[in-house]
């Protein structure tokens, strides 16, 4: 339980950087003329972020394994982690 509590609040956290990140994304604040391939990228990950905050809780309740739940909370951050682990190096 503990371990998706955590991971939501870390996909809670992706989410509120995404959105500020937006603005440079899609040109402005109120503008849509950002690069098609980065609004689609941004898109991706909103929406997994969300799905997996949604598929961890719905797992949990109907009683699947911890390690799938884990798994599907975590999910979206995997490429954020190895990311910021590449660039340590």
């Amino acid at each position: 339980m503990a371990g998706l509590a955590l991971a939501t609040l870390a996909n809670v956290a992706l989410l509120a950087f995404l959105v500020a990140l937006s603005g440079f994304i899609f040109s402005g604040p109120e503008g849509a003329r950002g690069d098609a391939a980065a609004v689609a990228v941004w898109s991706v990950a909103v929406a997994l972020s969300v799905t997996a905050i949604i598929a961890g809780w719905t797992l949990r309740v109907r009683g699947a394994s911890p390690r799938l739940v884990q798994a599907a909370a975590w999910a979206p951050l995997a490429p954020w982690t190895a990311l910021a682990l590449w660039s340590m190096l």
